[in-house]
């Protein structure tokens, strides 16, 4: 992994980057200082990002990534704790389609701020050729990714 922070027409933007150019998380501080962090937002840099050195982008280690995660999360650490209490491993739930990623389908569980990714992608598309943002689906948690705040969901159903 490599962790660039990045400032741009006022935007500052902490990557962790997978070795392969790939956004894997991201948290973006906009001018008025409010965050957005990805696990929540579709702020995930689109497509492979350069990982260099430049005037606008800064390499930085993964502690100082980790600091900026951290703090940008803490707001939804309650949100997260009440997903962890209300869902469990084995239930079958209800999803719409938020984005595709890298890492997996990322959605939003019905009817709450609770999101999830399915790492399966290729199962997710054959069964659903013409998937895209605003599908509904049902899937099954299979465990929970509590540094992204996240429920890991399944096909099996």
């Amino acid at each position: 992994m490599q962790y660039l922070f990045i400032q741009f027409e006022g935007i500052e933007s902490w990557i962790e980057a997978s070795d392969d150019g790939y956004a894997e998380r991201q948290v973006d501080k906009a001018p008025d200082g409010h965050f957005l962090i990805s696990n929540i937002y579709d702020i995930l840099a689109e497509g492979k990002i350069s990982i260099v050195a430049d005037e606008w982008t800064t390499l930085i280690s993964k502690d100082d990534f980790e600091q900026v995660w951290s703090e940008a999360k803490k707001p939804y650490q309650t949100i997260w704790q009440e997903a962890e209490q209300n869902f469990h491993i084995g239930q079958l739930i209800s999803v719409h389609v938020r984005a595709f990623y890298p890492q997996g389908v990322w959605f939003q569980v019905s009817g709450t701020y609770f999101f999830g990714v399915l790492k399966e992608t290729a199962a997710f598309h054959t069964e659903n050729p013409l998937a895209g943002p605003g599908l509904t689906t049902q899937l099954v948690i299979s465990g929970f990714d509590p540094l992204n705040q996240w429920l890991i969901l399944t096909n099996n159903k």
